[in-house]
């Protein structure tokens, strides 16, 4: 079984068992643990979640998120790239904006900014081939970070 097969599997259980609460066929009769068709139900969406996760992070960690940015950047083209990735900047400042101001939904909504363009980096990075140049001034941002902290600059 697959990793796809096995969310798909268990979503469907899931509204299967939503289906038979209340009129529980044999298949679904509460377990010996006394677990309700609802409870059981309720298990299967969160293993499918994890399931779902579980393959967000394969695919961030693997070749295939590589793949995706590198065919991203082929069908769109440089100068779109970098046009889509202002305009998620631009998001992301108004993004800050309303969390600042506690507007609702606010932290939804940085969090999906911030992944806009969390993402144009990624694929601005793989465009330009700068992928070690950005770790390593990242490591010097970071060091810097840390002198300022500890008051040594």
């Amino acid at each position: 079984m697959t990793l796809n097969e096995a969310i798909e599997h268990a979503e469907q259980v899931a509204c299967d068992l939503d289906a038979a609460d209340g009129k529980t066929p044999a298949a679904f009769r509460e377990q010996e643990q006394g677990q309700s068709c609802a409870e059981c139900a309720a298990e299967h969406r969160q293993l499918a979640e994890w399931l779902r996760e579980l393959s967000v992070r394969r695919m961030v960690a693997g070749t295939e998120h590589d793949e995706l940015i590198r065919r991203a950047n082929q069908h769109y083209g440089m100068s779109y790239t970098c046009q889509v990735a202002m305009e998620e900047c631009g998001e992301l400042i108004a993004a800050i904006s309303h969390f600042l101001r506690m507007r609702p939904g606010a932290l939804e909504n940085l969090a999906e900014e911030l992944a806009d363009v969390r993402l144009m980096s990624e694929r601005i990075i793989a465009q330009f081939g700068l992928g070690l140049e950005v770790r390593r001034w990242h490591a010097q941002k970071l060091m810097r970070m840390e002198r300022r902290i500890r008051g040594e600059e």
